[in-house]
């Protein structure tokens, strides 16, 4: 199997390295811990916790005679169903609180809070998302680095669309990171300027609101969460909105 199609069922089935090479272990034939270790090329003291998060999470089972693997249409609809829940549940939570939070910074917002720099740490991908509507809605352009967050690509797309009027948005795609040719065609849609760089080095995003948005992706962990740092400083914003303006001007966007 290729790094490619390791790297996409990762991403869709939200795994991390060890599980994704656990699961296609034991569709291929794989029964036991050590079969598991000797095929995915897992270390044989991980095996247990990696196959009973999978069992856990719905993608195994086990019998009698070992670990079997529910087929595969049946665990990419289950991803399916469990993604839109997710994405629901998500919305339903935002919006529960919009009214509130908008009072709120209606009574804090004027000319002094955007110049005073603050910030933020954010582990729940509930509050990143709050945190990245918040940051495009009235902005004018946006500049993206993106080196592992496309893990959260369909959730990040759908907040995208609920934006409106949408800044102009410039990204640089990191080489190890794949793009499929439908996602390459909604950022056209949408007006997203895509060039590729091995350059990349974390997730980052700035928008000319004052918003800086530091990523660092998800660990091979089990238990690990997202972390971004949100900071609001308008003239670090600024400044590194023309740095990294400069940087995809110089950009060739090839691999």
């Amino acid at each position: 199997m290729s790094d490619r199609e390791l790297e996409t069922i990762r991403s869709f089935f939200s795994l991390n390295l060890y599980e994704a090479k656990a699961l296609i272990a034991v569709l291929r034939g794989a029964r036991d811990a050590r079969e598991v270790s000797r095929i995915g090329g897992i270390p044989y003291q991980r095996a247990y916790d990696v196959l009973r998060s999978l069992i856990a999470k719905g993608y195994i089972f086990e019998t009698e005679d070992g670990y079997r693997a529910y087929p595969p249409d049946v665990i990419v609809n289950k991803r399916v169903a469990e993604a839109r829940e997710e994405y629901s549940k998500m919305i339903l939570r935002i919006q529960e609180v919009r009214d509130e939070v908008k009072q709120f910074l209606e009574r804090i917002s004027g000319p002094v809070s955007i110049s005073t720099p603050s910030y933020q740490i954010l582990r729940e991908l509930p509050e990143i998302l709050s945190a990245f509507i918040a940051s495009l809605r009235g902005a004018g352009e946006a500049f993206m680095l993106i080196r592992k967050a496309l893990r959260f690509r369909e959730i990040f797309k759908e907040a995208l669309l609920t934006i409106e009027p949408r800044p102009r948005i410039s990204s640089v795609v990191s080489c190890s990171e794949y793009l499929e040719e439908a996602e390459e065609e909604l950022a056209r849609s949408l007006g997203i300027g895509v060039k590729r760089s091995w350059g990349i080095a974390i997730d980052l995003m700035v928008t000319d609101t004052g918003y800086l948005f530091i990523g660092f992706p998800k660990s091979e962990d089990l238990f690990s969460k997202p972390l971004v740092i949100v900071v609001r400083d308008i003239d670090a914003a600024r400044a590194a909105l023309k740095e990294l303006n400069e940087y995809y001007e110089e950009l060739r966007g090839e691999c």
